[in-house]
């Protein structure tokens, strides 16, 4: 049990149980070591007995073996009864080697003679012979011989074996390899000897004293070896060893450990060797087992009788000790508990049922010790009575005293804490004590001031007696404000009243209010002067509780709101209308929720209408809990009134650049065209020259107009960035078209210096990038008379999705001044102003560029020295656009210089090599679609090289000119410059389509039908002029009136509509069109001079696809037909129809009246006719008819329809008919508009 492990007998008593049990398990110990090795010494009798058995078995053998040899040699000594044949002597004589098998497995002979030594045959062979019946016998008797035979060695041999299939035994036994080693005993046997995968030995003896004569008995060591394993146990290993110690089984040298005293008391240490060497026998037997193997299974029997012996020792202890704990431990333990916890014993020992031979010694127990129990309690009660009591008049005293310290302690501690002055005086008016405050004030320790008046320490501070007398007289406590050493104190002196309300004394208490009094009074005149400073501000001011009453306003704000009778704590909303209460209540809310820090609100009063600029703002205390607000009111109505006139201006302005822009482009146009068709009619140079001028003159104009109009977008803010993948060759390339002429003019040479890292494909407004560099390059050319202009782009930072690029443009002109070069990006601004200045323009250049390049992230700078030069630079940041190259140009091979594309050649689908060679291997390995070379000395040289590879590629790149493959047309060769040739060809293969100095395919517009309409009468002449200088066919409208019927009859191929139109515009024109007509798709371009931005998107917006400013260049109509026309088929070729005329235009007009009248009549008869064959052979007479007068679409729609009805024989295909119709309609009204217009 856990409650008497501490009780000393019972300890003891276990440690003695323990110490037997302990000594018993030694004993036992003990027993079974001397029982182990008596188990040994009987495990190895039984070895020894085995050990007999086996030795006596091969003593038996051994005997049996002498006992045939013995016979044998008697039986040669016996003379025969008979006799063998003499031509067996005879054989035998014979010279050689010679081996004969007697019959009736009668023996084996085998003779040998060489050249060095002859063979003797004995004298006795015949009884020898005679030996093979006996032989046959041991054979038979012994089975685990192999083989008999008698032998002279060298010579001779008769031999008996069980197995007569190979010769290797017979052998060995002539080479004597199995004779024994006679020298020591007559008997004796031979080493064990391998012969033909067998191991054998022999028992042999010689015959008498001749030597090399001998009788032998050959054994299989195998089989002797099968035969001990019979005979010896598991784990042992038993040996038949010769005269030279050496194993007849495994041919293993056995070592014989010596007999000794020590091994024959401890015999198996070391292991068991069992052997007894005779003399006289020709084999000993070796008994041999490990010590480990002879004592395993000794030492398990011992230990697990131990084991058994300690289990049952270890039960009876354990029995044992239970009947000895509960007969006499357990009640003795239960008791001593009971005496030693006595009130504190655990309840498990009351639940304890005592023994009942116990019972009666434990009542006995129980009574005297209850009895002596409670003398002790009531002896221990009386003393604690006395000691409470003792204690209790103990801590009485102490609390007593510590509570007066304490208070003292405490007084003393407040009083000095307090920064108060102090003081306590007796009835006579000496000090009985003072705080530290006190005490500094008077510049005396409180030691020296106890038990003295205030006029023996200072003679300063009389009022503070004269207000002490007067406290004695009123007999209560008297507060005034008094002066000393320049401070204010508010002075308290208060009486000590006994119980009959007698004086004993008098307290003092004195604060400095100095900075109290300071506060206030400049409280007191910041408040007057917020009031002051409210009250006459110019703008308005309102206090408002957060409940919306008006707590105060000033005079403007009374103004403003014509509040003349103003009284506090009138609601907010009486002040203003209803509309504008519920706009202010709005941000009072938004202030109170969002604790912002200022809101504004514009609102306007009722007639005489006028504006106020309200700004609201919540004030808060300390801790940060709103207070009121503050409404500050503004009249903005001088403002705001200037506001819309800034904007009427504003708009009326642009409304007069967009007519004044419409209306100079028109006779802008008209100029130009003009000057256009001059130039292509024979005029002299004379002529040419002034009309050069006269073209000069109309672009300078258009350049100023569209600087203006830029100008104003810029002013008015209206300019959007729009951001779009753009290829930097091709921007680069546009800029160096247009200034180059210009530059070439004036002999001055253009450079461009790209770096190599800029990335091909960037994203960016291209379309402002564009006029900022043209705009710099146009002043670079303007203002240098002699030297070059250099365009430079240069890369500053570069990572994996961004650039940062930096564009120069510098030349070599007049400079500009330092004090001008501020100046120069305002508008309007050039470095020359004088009356005299050499140079033109109107100065717009530099600040549009400069607004346009804050517009895509950057700033322009300026740096030019006078007479040398100048230098304009911006940088911006540009992201980079994908460059995947696309599936009809991949895979690409790209032959280049090691130091070239480095940056630029990361993308997939790109091989790039650096030789002809490299080249060459590639395009044998690989289908390559492109090919790129860089280096102009290897194109030619490749193609001559390979010009079956080179001419199945797609697309050849180059920068050699003269680069060409006549004899493969399906290659496209193009040619780039060197200059951003990396990036232009990446545009090419990637995203953007590559400018080409290759001659391409121009798709045919000559013959096409364009409807032009236009209010103005010179703008439709131009333009007519100009189509027909290209090659078109042209139909005029002055008014889109009847728009639908003539677009619906015509079918033109394309419209070039007029936006400024009286009656209907061309937005309304083009509306009407789509919606009357939805299955003509034929696309309508804007042809108008207004350039502003909105009238471009409203015109994509109803429908049209283009959208060309007048004046229209040359080249950029002639580029527009050829986007839009897509038919392949000419409508009416009119050099054809004049050539079929002789050149008669009088006799063309005749004949295309009449045929007008024809078309009328086919339509006629067309709609008619229902039989396939008249239908037919009209056909073939419109097809004839409209070929002959030049329109070839009529013609072929006419030759389809019969070559179908030729085919089939039948009417079926209507929409054949359909188109027939649709021309002859269309070649009728054609024909019948021109002669109006003659």
């Amino acid at each position: 049990m856990d409650e008497t492990q501490d009780f000393i007998p019972l300890k003891k008593y276990r440690r003695a149980a323990l110490a037997g049990l302990f000594m018993s398990i030694f004993v036992a110990g003990f027993l079974c070591l001397h029982l182990y090795h008596i188990k040994l010494n009987r495990a190895f009798l039984e070895h020894q007995a085995y050990y007999q058995a086996i030795d006596s078995q091969v003593k038996q053998k051994s005997a049996q073996a002498s006992n045939v040899i013995d016979n044998i040699f008697t039986s040669i000594e016996l003379p025969l009864s008979y006799q063998f044949e003499e031509s067996i002597l005879q054989t035998l004589d014979k010279t050689g080697s010679y081996y004969h098998k007697l019959a009736a497995d009668g023996g084996e002979v085998v003779v040998r003679r060489t050249l060095q030594k002859d063979a003797s045959v004995p004298d006795n062979w015949q009884q020898i012979l005679a030996l093979g019946p006996a032989f046959n016998t041991a054979l038979s008797l012994i089975p685990s011989l192999d083989a008999i035979a008698y032998v002279k060695e060298g010579q001779f041999a008769f031999v008996r074996r069980r197995n007569a299939d190979t010769s290797h035994l017979l052998s060995a036994m002539l080479d004597g390899e199995l004779a024994p080693d006679f020298s020591k005993y007559n008997l004796s046997s031979s080493q064990r000897v391998k012969i033909e995968d067998k191991y054998y030995f022999s028992v042999a003896k010689q015959s008498g004293d001749a030597k090399g004569e001998y009788a032998m008995l050959v054994y299989d060591s195998e089989d002797i070896a099968d035969w001990l394993n019979e005979l010896t146990v598991e784990h042992v290993k038993v040996s038949l060893l010769n005269s030279d110690k050496r194993s007849l089984l495994n041919d293993e040298y056995i070592e014989l450990r010596p007999k000794n005293n020590t091994s024959n008391a401890i015999p198996w240490l070391g292991g068991v060797q069992l052997y007894s060497l005779r003399g006289y026998g020709p084999i000993d037997v070796v008994y041999e087992q490990d010590e480990m193997q002879f004592i395993k299974p000794v030492l398990f029997e011992v230990l697990l009788e131990f084991s058994f012996l300690m289990t049952f020792m270890v039960a009876i202890y354990v029995l044992l000790s239970w009947l000895g704990n509960r007969i006499f431990i357990r009640p003795v333990s239960y008791f001593l508990n009971y005496l030693t916890h006595q009130e504190q014993t655990p309840k498990s020992t009351f639940d304890y049922i005592v023994p009942t031979d116990w019972q009666p010694w434990f009542k006995t127990v129980k009574k005297v010790i209850t009895q002596k129990q409670s003398l002790l309690e009531q002896l221990q009660r009386n003393n604690e009575i006395l000691d409470e009591q003792v204690q209790s008049q103990k801590k009485a005293l102490s609390r007593s005293l510590e509570a007066k310290e304490r208070q003292a302690a405490l007084l003393n501690t407040v009083l000095d804490s307090v920064p108060d002055l102090i003081y306590f005086k007796n009835i006579d008016g000496s000090f009985i004590g003072c705080n530290k405050a006190f005490e500094l004030f008077l510049g005396i320790e409180k030691s020296s001031l106890v038990g003295r008046e205030l006029h023996e320490i200072t003679c300063l501070y009389p009022e503070l007696l004269s207000l002490e007398q007067q406290m004695h007289e009123q007999m209560q406590a008297i507060t005034q404000t008094v002066v000393l050493d320049d401070k204010s104190y508010l002075l308290t002196l208060s009486p000590f009243l006994d119980s009959q309300r007698g004086i004993l004394g008098s307290l003092g208490v004195a604060r400095d209010i100095s900075a109290q009094q300071q506060a206030i009074k400049a409280l007191q005149t910041s408040e007057e002067n917020f009031k002051a400073a409210m009250e006459y501000a110019p703008n308005g001011v309102i206090l408002v509780s957060l409940e919306k009453e008006v707590l105060a306003m000033n005079k403007a704000a009374r103004r403003y709101l014509e509040c003349s009778g103003f009284q506090p704590n009138i609601h907010l909303s009486s002040l203003f209308s209803s509309d504008n209460y519920l706009a202010i209540s709005h941000i009072l809310s938004m202030l109170l929720k969002n604790t912002k820090n200022v809101l504004e609100l514009s609102i306007s009063q009722k007639p005489p209408y006028s504006w106020l600029q309200l700004s609201v703002s919540l004030v808060w205390d300390k801790a940060k809990v709103a207070k009121y607000y503050v409404l500050h009111l503004q009249d903005i109505t001088s403002l705001t009134q200037a506001k819309l006139d800034a904007e009427r201006a504003t708009l009326a302005k642009s409304r007069f650049i967009a007519n004044i822009s419409h209306e100079i482009r028109t006779p802008l146009n008209v100029i130009q065209g003009v000057v256009g068709i001059m130039k292509k009619q024979y005029c002299s140079e004379q002529h040419l020259g002034m009309l050069a001028k006269v073209e000069h003159a109309s672009h300078q104009l258009l350049s100023m107009l569209d600087s203006i109009l830029t100008f104003a977008k810029v002013e008015r803010q209206k300019q959007a960035v729009c951001i779009e993948p753009f290829c930097v060759a091709t921007l680069i390339k546009d800029c160096q078209e247009l200034i180059a002429p210009l530059s070439e003019q004036k002999q001055l040479s253009l450079s461009l210096k790209i770096d190599e890292r800029v990335w091909p494909i960037l994203q960016s407004d291209v379309n402002k990038l564009k006029q900022i560099l043209l705009n710099l390059l146009n002043n670079a050319v303007k203002y240098t008379q002699k030297g070059s202009i250099t365009l430079k782009l240069s890369v500053i930072t570069d990572n994996k999705e961004q650039q940062l690029i930096r564009f120069c443009v510098a030349d070599t002109g007049i400079g500009i001044k330092i004090e001008d070069q501020q100046r120069l990006f305002d508008a309007f601004t050039q470095g020359d102003e004088s009356l005299s200045r050499q140079h033109e323009g109107i100065g717009l250049g530099l600040a549009i560029a400069k607004h346009e390049v804050s517009l895509l992230g950057g700033s322009i700078s300026l740096s030019s020295e006078l007479d040398k030069g100048s230098e304009f630079s911006f940088s911006l940041n540009f992201d980079k656009a994908e460059c995947a190259i696309r599936q009809e140009h991949a895979p690409v091979l790209w032959l280049c210089g090691k130091d070239k594309v480095k940056h630029l050649l990361g993308l997939h689908d790109i091989c790039v090599v650096h030789s002809a060679n490299e080249a060459a291997q590639e395009l044998v390995k690989k289908a390559y679609k492109s090919l790129v070379i860089c280096e102009r000395s290897e194109a030619n040289a490749l193609a001559q090289y390979m010009p079956k590879q080179v001419g199945s590629l797609k697309h050849v790149i180059t920068t050699d000119p003269s680069f060409s493959l006549p004899t493969l047309r399906s290659t496209t060769v193009m040619c780039e410059p060197e200059i951003m040739f990396s990036q232009s060809v990446l545009c090419f293969l990637t995203h953007q389509q590559m400018t080409s100095e290759s001659p391409q395919m121009q798709q045919e517009i000559s013959g096409c039908l364009c409807l032009v309409v236009d209010d103005n009468s010179l703008n439709l002449d131009i333009t007519e002029n100009m189509l027909r200088t290209l090659g078109a066919n042209v139909v005029v409208l002055n008014s889109a009136t009847n728009l639908v019927d003539v677009v619906s009859a015509l079918q033109p191929d394309i419209i070039f509509m007029d936006i400024h139109m009286p009656s209907i515009d061309g937005f309304q024109a083009t509306h009407m069109l789509k919606e009357a007509l939805p299955e003509f798709t034929k696309p309508v371009v804007a042809l108008t001079a207004n350039a502003q931005t909105s009238e471009q998107a409203q015109a994509l917006e109803v429908g049209m696809s283009d959208y060309l400013t007048k004046p229209v260049a040359h080249n950029l109509l002639h580029q527009t037909l050829q986007q839009y026309i897509k038919s392949e088929t000419s409508f009416f070729d009119g050099q054809l129809a004049l050539q079929q005329m002789m050149g008669n235009a009088e006799l063309l007009n005749k004949m295309l009246d009449k045929f007008a009248n024809m078309c009328t009549e086919y339509l006629q008869k067309v709609v008619a006719q229902n039989d396939v064959v008249k239908l037919q052979m009209m056909a073939h007479n419109i097809k004839g008819a409209a070929g002959g007068i030049g329109f070839v679409a009529l013609s072929k729609a006419a030759m389809q329809l019969e070559q179908y009805l030729k085919q089939t024989n039948q009417l079926q295909q209507s929409h054949l008919v359909t188109q027939l119709m649709m021309r002859l309609t269309q070649a009728r009204e054609y024909i019948l508009m021109q002669n109006k217009g003659r």
